[in-house]
């Protein structure tokens, strides 16, 4: 079997830049480099075979704000990397079963430049743009998609009279943005639910934010599509993003798309003008679709499974890790060391980036990967020592007598643990030689 060493440096590609957003520069602010972590798992949570399970995963696009410097994937279950029609690129996995009361994890690492970036607004343009959207694919950002409810009364009577009068593209999208950013309240809830249902209770998540324009702009005439990514959230590194984010790009003729971001312009902290053509450095953009029910992605902007024949319900966890920049160089060293130990642990961002060949590590390595996690206070050492013999035994010599009895019971369900884990990290830290809980 070749080694974890030489797998990951045949994975190791610097991606191309594909596609242009606009054709007049964006103004730029400081530009940061980032490593991020994705993961994506699918959990099987028992009563019966899983059958065939398809994954596709969304790789990060690169444009004019932000450029890609590496990317490393999971190997195991690795079919093909491809582009669809609508220019994004993807991860496809194959497997012929999900392990009863198990689970198989899949995603990338990224080590990637990203900017503050504010578009100019949209005018007579100094030349034509280089991106031009053919009949087919204005259609596709025009069609009448189920969640964007452009069929409902009330959102066809709104985008009538809230264009009405306006003397250009770009008058109906600031109207449009202005109603939802004052009308709409951000809501956090877990649901999906589509516009004329957000437009009529007045909330909504970043994804239905997302629907509720698209279905006015829609109505109006301008076509969307949908951007999704991950958000660091806070300036302090390492970072964990459970939550993701969702916002809008509108294509205005002879301009080009242009980005708007109601759920963080509905914040009044934020302020609306701020991200009417502004995408900001704590943004990773992977996704860009016109969404809709059908194809490899549906209305999903992260990664999204298919299965064959029916069976027992799978659930699905996606989490983003985020680091100050890792040099390529650091984590290939990090998986030698993984692979075959040595005197030098590596830095302990370095090896979190490099666990994206975990899915090659056999038990002895994951161990050594574990103790160094622990050592370096990261709580990644708990989730990953569930995937060790007698986990039981090992969690308990890795956590106080506090912490200890608040996860016991739970360790040998893996999506309890999942939800417990996302529930609580921000509080873990080390005392001594053992995690426990900040207090609230």
């Amino acid at each position: 079997m070749r080694s974890l060493a030489h797998a990951l440096l045949c994975l190791v590609a610097t991606l191309s830049v594909t596609h242009r957003v606009i054709a007049q520069s964006p103004t730029s602010g400081r530009a940061l480099e980032r490593t991020i972590r994705y993961e994506y798992r699918i959990f099987h949570p028992g009563d019966g075979p899983s059958g065939a399970v398809t994954c596709y995963v969304p790789l990060p696009w690169d444009d004019t704000r932000q450029t890609t410097r590496y990317l490393l994937h999971t190997e195991t279950g690795f079919e093909r990397r491809f582009t669809d029609a609508q220019g994004q690129e993807l991860l496809e996995y194959r497997f012929a079963a999900i392990p009863e009361r198990s689970f198989v994890e899949v995603g990338f690492t990224v080590g990637i430049q990203l900017d503050d970036r504010t578009w100019p607004r949209p005018g007579p343009p100094d030349r034509r743009p280089t991106e031009r959207l053919s009949g087919e694919l204005r259609a596709h950002y025009l069609a009448a998609e189920s969640n964007y409810s452009m069929d409902a009364d009330a959102m066809r009577a709104t985008a009538a009279e809230l264009v009405a009068g306006a003397d250009s593209d770009l008058e109906k999208v600031q109207r449009i943005y202005q109603h939802i950013t004052e009308n709409v309240r951000y809501v956090r809830d877990g649901r999906w639910d589509p516009a004329a249902e957000v437009l009529r209770r007045g909330t909504g998540s970043c994804s239905e934010y997302n629907y509720l324009l698209s279905g006015l702009c829609r109505l109006a005439g301008l076509p969307t599509r949908c951007v999704g990514g991950s958000a660091s959230r806070t300036d302090e590194l390492p970072c964990t993003d459970t939550v993701f984010h969702r916002w809008t790009e509108v294509w205005l003729d002879d301009y080009g798309w242009f980005p708007l971001d109601c759920s963080r312009g509905a914040n009044p902290r934020r302020g609306p003008e701020r991200h009417f053509g502004r995408v900001g450095d704590d943004l990773l953009v992977w996704c860009r679709q016109p969404g809709g029910d059908d194809g490899l992605l549906g209305w999903e902007y992260r990664a999204q499974i298919h299965r064959d024949g029916t069976g027992p319900r799978l659930r699905t966890s996606h989490r983003a890790r985020w680091f100050d920049f890792v040099d390529r160089r650091e984590i290939e060293a990090a998986v030698r060391w993984l692979e075959r130990g040595g005197k030098r642990v590596p830095e302990v961002d370095a090896l979190e980036a490099a666990l994206i060949a975990w899915d090659r590590a056999d038990a002895t390595q994951r161990r050594r990967a574990v103790e160094a996690l622990a050592a370096a206070g990261r709580p990644e050492a708990l989730r990953r020592a569930l995937d060790l013999d007698e986990p039981d035994r090992i969690l308990e010599r890795l956590c106080d007598d506090r912490l200890h009895p608040k996860i016991v019971g739970i360790d040998d369900d893996r999506w309890a643990f999942r939800n417990w884990f996302r529930d609580h990290e921000a509080r873990l830290h080390v005392v001594g030689e053992a995690f426990t809980l900040r207090r609230e």
